[in-house]
């Protein structure tokens, strides 16, 4: 590899170590430190400095970096208005309600069984299953255009049912 001299350091460093600024080049230390005394230069003679550290200040708030540092300090959350604590712990699951509705396709294999099993052939069997949850669909619509409710519509189809299984 080629070598060459850090024009700052005088230091024997490979080609690919150093960067070029302003036509010479620099070592990593070098630059750095020519960085920063630019940085602070720059800073000091346009005299945003002010600016700069309420822009900083204002970034660090939107960030939330503030709270965070007193959360750590002080151990716990801050305390707000509406701050409730999370409870930990396991959460069941809502026993799901039967919707009578409508058959599961596992009911509609037992009744399509049961109907063959009466005497009734496959075709007879699949339309008298359409035709069943055609006028469940049929006693819902009618129901609820006549404002029932949801329990009610239930209570209904659910009847319904039992008359077509009792068959």
């Amino acid at each position: 590899m080629e070598e060459k001299v850090c024009d700052n350091c005088k230091e024997l460093r490979q080609r690919k170590f150093l960067g070029k600024i302003r036509g010479k080049y620099y070592c990593k230390k070098c630059r750095a430190e020519i960085r920063k005394n630019h940085r602070k230069e720059t800073i000091e003679i346009t005299g945003i400095k002010p600016e700069l550290s309420r822009l900083k200040q204002k970034i660090n708030k939107e960030r939330g970096y503030g709270r965070k540092c007193y959360e750590k300090r002080v151990g716990h959350k801050v305390r707000e208005k509406n701050y409730l604590p999370k409870i930990k712990g396991s959460k069941f699951a809502k026993p799901k309600e039967k919707d009578y509705c409508f058959l599961t396709p596992q009911e509609k294999n037992l009744l399509y069984a049961s109907l063959i099993r009466r005497g009734l052939d496959s075709k007879e069997a699949g339309e008298r299953i359409k035709n069943l949850m055609e006028s469940q669909e049929e006693l819902r619509m009618k129901l609820k255009g006549q404002n029932k409710s949801e329990k009610e519509i239930k209570i209904k189809q659910k009847e319904l049912l039992e008359e077509l299984w009792n068959y």
